[in-house]
């Protein structure tokens, strides 16, 4: 069969002869390509997808058989016939020997010719046919092992994935199986249970933990949000619309392909892999992706669920006794917990109120710790420490020449908090004149330098503290009623330490651990007697107050216990002894009826009063259980 592709060699030295075979050939519809000796054709074969060649066994200068041989060893593909006037049994078998496919005597019958090259051409069609089969079939074959071997991968990963009994064995396992396997980057973005923030990832993976601190704050946020937003398992490309709320994660990866965790329609998370070199997978390596991906869905979030109820469980079995810097079991500081991990995961503004010395500045650290805005800066704004210009220029930053002084361009408060969190300190001491300039950045969210016209946003989470009482100031007219609403969102009030003494020994301890540390010293305890002088005193100063007392004492500590003698002189001399009769009475009452588990009828018999006494001194000194 005719095919216009098919070229045909001719090799003659015989030009006139060439000529009139390379008419024919062309008829047939064939491409005729004529040389005149063996080097030009072999040039030609190596140049060209020559089907066929003609060959004249004798040349000047070289013979057909030669020709042939070298013609076999760069194309064996290639049909050949030879033709010769000096037709012989030895050069037929030759021939045939060195792969000739027919062998005609000159002069020759064209028609026979043209039949012989038919078949010639018909046996290589059929032998290319015969090898793609082969090349597909061996295609499949490692395909269908690959898949395989893929199916089997994933079936054991999953198995594994299950035996894990922690949200850090099941990711950890799926990263060490795609790692290995596609030589790329995986990572987890996993929310937790009630999808305000991602899970702990420190805990997870190390890579994964170092990844994040590359993204901005801010871009947590969108990325929980989108996650919260997918019901189904899709293949997201980095080459192919990829989602806008991953980019900023991937920045420094040229190819990299994500899958949501989906369990019961229920995105709890994202798979990446990452790859340092542009990488474009095999529709089988993608599949097999989303089919490992799609079995870790439902395990890992078990694990999350499940870690977070145990973590619950010990809270309310034994009680937090720190959470994020802050120290105390009480039952104040247990609710004060509470409401830092219910608000840390949204960006309401947040006022904090108490006593100089009781730790707003922690719990703010605590709320941005606890939040998504994590990974980003924190910053704390002194607002009793400047006077109003310089206020105004510390919060909001100022141009270069907008007042003397100002010899270059300032970032502002405001500006060095994107995308984390601004901890305004002594909220109620801000002037007037910057209390309007504050409303405006809390209502609109942006802002300008002092002397600049550009105007600034401001993606930043308000944090305020303040030791006073904003409503008197309210009503004095040295606080806008305005801000203060735009302020007081949510309203964290931090107790004095008087009226937490419980958690005295706890915080005690603490500092005693920290300070021991720091000076390289081996104090263990405080004495019987040093533990109840530091649980009489009053604490005016509050923590920070009861910090720089244990640092004083482990200071001056050469044992390893701290004795009432290592105390400061003012805490010593707060011993509180009785110091008149209703005082002493006072005490022994309060003492009896603990002793006697507030039973009034014992009690009363113990102090040998009657119960109607007793109720009447009770009520009288303001005694509770």
């Amino acid at each position: 069969m005719a095919n216009d592709k098919d070229k045909i060699l001719i090799i003659d030295d015989d030009h006139s002869m060439c000529k009139t075979l390379g008419d024919i050939i062309k008829a047939k519809g064939y491409l005729p390509v004529i040389v005149y000796d063996g080097t030009n054709a072999i040039e030609e074969v190596g140049r060209n997808d020559i089907s066929a060649a003609i060959i004249d066994l004798k040349l000047p200068n070289e013979h057909g058989i030669q020709i042939l041989k070298s013609l076999k060893e760069i194309s064996p593909e290639t049909e050949a016939i030879i033709l010769t006037a000096y037709a012989s049994l030895p050069t037929a078998i030759q021939a045939i020997d060195y792969g000739a496919f027919g062998y005609l005597e000159k002069p020759y019958n064209v028609d026979q010719l043209m039949v012989t090259l038919e078949r010639a051409l018909e046996r290589r069609h059929l032998l290319q046919e015969r090898k793609r089969l082969m090349e597909e079939r061996e295609k499949a074959y490692l395909s269908l092992r690959e898949v395989y071997h893929g199916v089997r991968a994933c079936l054991e990963a999953k198995k594994e994935v299950l035996s894990k009994q922690s949200v850090s064995g099941a990711i950890n396992k799926v990263y060490d199986i795609t790692h290995s396997m596609f030589k790329c980057h995986p990572f987890f973005f996993i929310l937790n249970a009630s999808k305000t923030n991602l899970t702990s990832i420190a805990q997870v993976h190390p890579n994964l933990f170092e990844h994040l601190k590359v993204a901005k704050a801010s871009d947590i946020s969108p990325l929980i949000q989108w996650l919260s937003t997918i019901k189904a398992i899709t293949l997201f490309e980095s080459h192919s619309e990829p989602p806008r709320p991953l980019v900023p994660f991937m920045a420094r990866y040229p190819s990299w392909y994500a899958i949501p965790l989906v369990a019961e329609s229920e995105c709890i998370g994202c798979f990446v892999a990452a790859f340092t070199q542009p990488r474009v997978l095999s529709p089988m390596d993608k599949n097999f992706l989303v089919e490992l991906v799609s079995e870790m869905g439902g395990p890992i979030r078990q694990t999350v669920l499940f870690e977070e109820q145990i973590d619950d469980l010990k809270d309310c079995i034994a009680g937090r006794t720190t959470y994020f810097g802050l120290v105390g079991k009480s039952k104040p500081m247990q609710q004060i917990y509470d409401l830092i991990k219910d608000v840390s995961a949204t960006n309401t503004t947040i006022l904090i109120t108490g006593e100089n010395g009781t730790g707003k500045e922690l719990v703010a650290r605590a709320i941005h710790k606890n939040s998504p805005r994590k990974n980003g800066p924190f910053i704390v704004a002194n607002c009793s420490a400047y006077p109003q210009t310089l206020l105004e220029s510390e919060l909001f930053g100022h141009e270069k020449g907008a007042f003397t002084g100002a010899i270059r361009q300032k970032r502002g408060r405001f500006e060095l908090a994107h995308g984390g969190t601004l901890f305004l300190d002594e909220i109620g001491e801000i002037p007037p004149a910057t209390q309007v300039m504050l409303l405006r950045v809390l209502q609109d969210h942006e802002f300008e330098r002092v002397g600049g016209e550009k105007t600034i946003k401001a993606d930043v989470r308000i944090v305020a503290a303040t030791n006073r009482d904003l409503r008197k100031e309210m009503k004095a007219g040295r606080f806008r009623d305005d801000l203060y609403y735009r302020l007081n969102v949510i309203s964290i009030h931090l107790p004095p330490l008087r009226e937490r003494k419980e958690d005295i020994p706890l915080l005690c301890n603490h500092f005693l651990k920290k300070f021991s540390i720091r000076d390289g010293k081996d104090i263990k305890r405080f004495s019987t007697k040093a533990m109840k002088l530091l649980l009489e005193h009053d604490w005016p100063g509050n923590v920070r107050e009861l910090q720089n007392t244990v640092e004083y004492a482990v200071t001056l500590a050469k044992g390893k216990t701290i004795k009432e003698d290592l105390l400061p002189v003012a805490i010593r001399k707060t011993s509180k002894e009785p110091t008149s009769l209703a005082d002493y009475e006072k005490r022994l009452i309060s003492k009896v009826l603990k002793e006697c588990n507030w039973n009034k009828h014992q009690a009363a018999r113990r102090l040998d009063i009657s119960r109607a006494t007793l109720y009447s001194k009770i009520r009288r000194y303001g005694l509770n259980p």
